[in-house]
Parts: structure tokens; C-alpha cells; sequence
């Protein structure tokens, strides 16, 4: 049981620095190309990133025993996590919308060729995530569970081209 906890702990905190490592390449991706939408998208994912880590960190910490500080525990740090992750999403959102609102009234020439290529390394960088997530966690479902969300996920992703 001990490293089937250790096991899991470590796959969330590769997916909180891969999810942190590809927002932060998003973000640069939206200043280089002067996009809004991949700006705003890079956002959530540093958001989703950054409540990952707090809710891996603060879980761990509200599994200690009670000790001479805290004497009912630290079950509370589960809760300061949804708070914290809470705050960040919506900054985030406040951030995004602010910026729209700039540029309806003052647009701005837009790299559409560099939106491409990063749309494509975004695809790219989501497909491994979820082949990922596919290959560990959602091996104990049955086959057929397993075989709809394969299509659900991949279908349009396949289908990006054709759009």
C-alpha cells in the first residue's frame, strides 16, 4: 500500500510539472505570436498548474497527526488548498478578461502562422498527456469503459486537421 501511495504521489507531481512546463512554453508562445486566446489559455494552465501543486502539497500536509501547534490536526490544509486554488482561477479569469476588453478597442496584429505551430505542439503535448493518463489510471476500468473515453478523447483531436 505504502508505494502505491508513493506511486501515485509522484505521478501528480509529474503532471503538475509538466502541466507548469508547457503553460509557461504557452505563455511565451502567446507574447511571441500576440495572441489573446493562447495568452488566456496559458493562463488557465498555469492556474491549473499552480492548484495542482497547492492541493498536492497542502493533501499531504493534512495527513500529519495532531502534534503540540495544531491539536485538532491539519485537516484544514485540504481546505486552504480549494481556497487558494479558487483565488488563483479566478485572478486568472479577471486577468484574461481585462486583457480582451483592451484589445476589442485596440486590436493588435496577430502571428497567425506562429499560433499554428504552437496549436500543434499544444495537440501534440495533450495527446501524450492523455496516452498518460490512459496508460496508468484508467487501466483498472473495464475494456469497454476504457474504449469510449479512447474515442471521446482522440476523436477530436484526429479531427483537428479537418477543421
Amino acid at each position: 500500500m505504502k508505494k502505491k501511495k508513493h506511486k501515485s504521489e509522484q505521478n501528480i507531481l509529474i503532471a503538475f510539472l509538466l502541466n507548469l512546463s508547457f503553460a509557461i512554453f504557452e505563455f511565451i508562445g502567446g507574447l511571441f505570436t500576440n495572441s489573446i486566446a493562447i495568452i488566456s489559455d496559458s493562463i488557465h494552465d498555469i492556474g491549473d498548474a499552480l492548484s495542482i501543486g497547492a492541493s498536492y502539497f497542502l493533501e499531504r500536509k493534512s495527513k500529519k497527526q495532531p502534534d503540540e501547534v495544531y491539536t485538532y490536526g491539519y485537516a484544514r490544509f485540504s481546505v486552504l488548498g480549494s481556497l487558494i486554488t479558487t483565488v488563483i482561477l479566478l485572478f486568472g479569469s479577471f486577468a484574461v478578461i481585462y486583457n480582451a476588453v483592451i484589445r476589442i478597442f485596440k486590436p493588435t496584429p496577430i502571428n497567425y502562422n506562429g499560433m499554428i505551430v504552437f496549436a500543434i505542439i499544444g495537440v501534440i503535448a495533450g495527446f501524450l498527456g492523455v496516452n498518460a493518463f490512459y496508460q496508468y489510471v484508467l487501466m483498472s476500468l473495464p475494456l469497454i469503459w476504457r474504449m469510449v473515453l479512447m474515442i471521446v478523447t482522440y476523436l477530436p483531436i484526429a479531427l483537428v486537421p479537418f477543421c
